[in-house]
């Protein structure tokens, strides 16, 4: 359990597989990185402050295989600088409300073979799974506020996942 932190859980290659991660973070709840802990000073614009490179895959791993996952995070939810890889697992992410991040941002591949996965966030930044995805996966737009239930239903009416949002 990390109750606060900037970066939540920050490392080149990081494997989840099995467990309970509870992530606060003001910035990154989870997040792929090759500088994970040192700054840049440089004048280049190529790097994007804490975490790294802007849409270049620099091959950093993130892969939730397991456990039970929930990130409350500022800035992006779950974030690779390279690949991103849910293949089972709880994942819940209460991502950012401001449009310069997103709920799951990836670099590079973001694949999706098993698991559960709701994401809550704004839609600035919004990224969906590649096609290669072998899990289905839906995402909308909607108003949500703090506090506010949010249910996926099936076309029968029934209540297929639910999340109550702990933000706008």
């Amino acid at each position: 359990t990390v109750t606060r932190s900037v970066e939540g859980l920050e490392g080149n290659d990081i494997l989840v597989s099995g467990g309970t991660v509870d992530i606060t973070s003001s910035d990154d709840g989870i997040n792929g990185s090759g500088d994970a802990g040192t700054t840049d000073t440089s004048t280049d614009t190529t790097q994007q402050g804490m975490g790294g490179g802007m849409d270049q895959d620099t091959g950093e791993t993130v892969e939730i295989a397991g456990g039970t996952v929930t990130v409350n995070a500022d800035g992006d939810g779950i974030d690779s600088n390279g690949s991103l890889t849910f293949s089972g697992g709880t994942i819940t992410v209460y991502g950012p409300t401001n449009s310069g991040n997103g709920t799951f941002d990836a670099n590079g591949t973001f694949l999706v073979t098993g698991g559960t996965i709701i994401g809550v966030g704004s839609t600035g930044m919004a990224q969906t799974p590649d096609d290669s995805s072998t899990q289905n996966w839906v995402a909308t737009t909607a108003d949500i506020a703090a506090g506010q239930q949010v249910d996926v239903v099936d076309s029968d009416g029934t209540t297929v996942a639910s999340v109550t949002s702990p933000k706008q």
